[in-house]
């Protein structure tokens, strides 16, 4: 599908599944953070077109289990 090198494992080829992720709740500023980063990074999220309350942004993930957390 989408095959790429993994940052994590460093092994070319492995999957990843475009995920979107959504902040319903309104703010000036969000950011993403998980254990796909190892909670190290905070991607920031965008405005989404039409509902400038929602929060939007789309992570290319390995498959398997996965935590997060939204910072506003």
């Amino acid at each position: 599908m989408f095959g790429s090198m993994d940052c994590e494992t460093n092994k070319p080829g492995t999957v990843l599944i475009p995920t979107r992720f959504v902040w319903p709740y309104g703010g000036r500023r969000v950011l993403l953070s998980g254990s796909f980063t190892r909670w190290q990074d905070q991607k920031p999220m965008s405005p989404m077109d039409g509902c400038p309350s929602a929060f939007q942004v789309i992570y290319n993930l390995t498959p398997g289990y996965h935590q997060f957390n939204t910072l506003s």
